[in-house]
């Protein structure tokens, strides 16, 4: 099973004080070998998500090749997603407006088009437009970031 992670669950793995390498160093052991065999990958645009000036950011440009670009079966899902006015929302406004990056729909295509599972830090609101409803609304497995070590069986 691959794992395609969204921004708020890099964020929550990265972030100083959550998993540290130096307290968590078995975590970050299992995590980097589901790295190197691609078993966690993301895509282009949770990379432009990521702050440009921090660990996380030069973890990303080290490991490149784990975010894909959306190929054809995606951007074809994504059109699909949008059809239904309610999954519209999944866009904020004001990311609309002010130019700001949105990777939601590409993690959710990208899960979707490799039949892998979502990792996020997101909460299911059942009617609202966030990745845990849409993903279960496609029946696209879906995990938090503990939920992602516990499916994994990784024991600290």
């Amino acid at each position: 099973m691959k794992y395609v992670f969204d921004t708020s669950a890099f964020i929550q793995l990265f972030r100083k004080g959550n998993y540290d390498r130096e307290i968590f160093p078995t975590l970050w052991d299992n995590f980097d070998e589901l790295v190197r065999v691609q078993r966690v990958v993301s895509v282009r645009e949770v990379r432009r998500e990521i702050d440009q000036t921090d660990d996380l950011a030069f973890w990303s440009k080290e490991h490149a090749e784990l975010f894909y670009e959306p190929n054809e079966n995606q951007t074809r899902f994504i059109r699909e997603l949008f059809v239904n006015p309610h999954f519209q929302g999944l866009v904020k406004h004001k990311k609309i407006v002010g130019g700001g990056r949105e990777a939601d729909p590409f993690v959710i295509a990208c899960a979707h088009d490799i039949s892998g599972r979502v990792v996020t830090q997101e909460k299911n609101k059942p009617n609202a437009p966030c990745i845990p409803a849409i993903c279960e609304h496609y029946n696209i497995q879906w995990v938090d970031l503990v939920g992602f070590m516990q499916k994994e069986n990784w024991k600290f």
